[in-house]
């Protein structure tokens, strides 16, 4: 209670490559003198990550900023679901390796956020659990030159083990990756073996492990970690 809460903007950007609209919202550190020019993390699953009821991020956001434990950023928020009925969600199409998808983020939703600032690749990031932790690390694999954070939460490495492929065909620029998987029928021994390929492949990669399920109890309580993992204060 007291502490100063970001704010954020409620978006939609008719995308030409998807066809269709997407919502989106943009939370925005409290207090930033030059808020254009903030490290930028985009979220899929957006409306989950943000709910207070799943992940909750934007209190965790807003108290890591305010003690002084992560730079202050903005955060992308992407809703999956059809702004027009939210009872459709994309994210089963969006999120299994769409190259069309990732077009729409890189060529369509960055320049729409970021406008003209020249946000560095150390500075953003990719974040998502199960589809979206695999479609993080397809955005990172495909387009290291945008992203030098990831964010991957619960992958579902085993819907497109091609994945895997992928990452051993990494390298330079390298990026820096916040893996976490639960024990309990969750993502542990495919995140395991990712781990390894990306420490082969001279990625940093952190990975946590925890004796949980494939639930928002899991991957809300790790979101400080990976926070602070990708976006502490030097």
């Amino acid at each position: 209670p007291g502490i100063a809460k970001g704010t954020v903007i409620e978006k939609q950007i008719a995308s030409q490559q998807l066809g269709y609209e997407i919502a989106y919202s943009v939370y925005t550190a409290a207090g930033a003198p030059n808020a254009s020019s903030l490290p930028v993390l985009y979220v899929t699953d957006g409306s989950e990550y943000g709910d207070p009821r799943l992940g909750n991020m934007r209190t965790i956001l807003d108290n890591l900023i305010a003690d002084g434990l992560i730079k202050p950023i903005r955060v992308v928020f992407i809703d999956a679901r059809d702004p027009k009925n939210k009872a459709t969600n994309r994210r089963m199409t969006e999120l299994s390796l769409n190259e069309i998808y990732l077009k729409f983020i890189s060529e369509e939703l960055i320049p729409s956020v970021e406008g003209s600032q020249l946000i560095d690749r150390s500075d953003r990031g990719i974040l998502g659990t199960s589809l979206g932790g695999l479609s993080a690390a397809y955005f990172a694999f495909k387009r290291p030159d945008l992203f030098g954070l990831a964010g991957i939460q619960s992958p579902a490495f085993w819907y497109k083990p091609e994945i895997f492929t992928l990452a051993e065909q990494t390298g330079s620029p390298t990026l820096r990756m916040f893996l976490s998987a639960g024990t309990l029928y969750d993502a542990a021994t495919e995140s395991k073996k990712m781990k390894a390929i990306l420490e082969q492949r001279g990625h940093t990669c952190h990975y946590f492990e925890v004796p949980e399920g494939h639930s928002w109890g899991n991957w809300s309580n790790l979101l400080d970690d990976m926070l602070l993992n990708l976006y502490s204060k030097p």
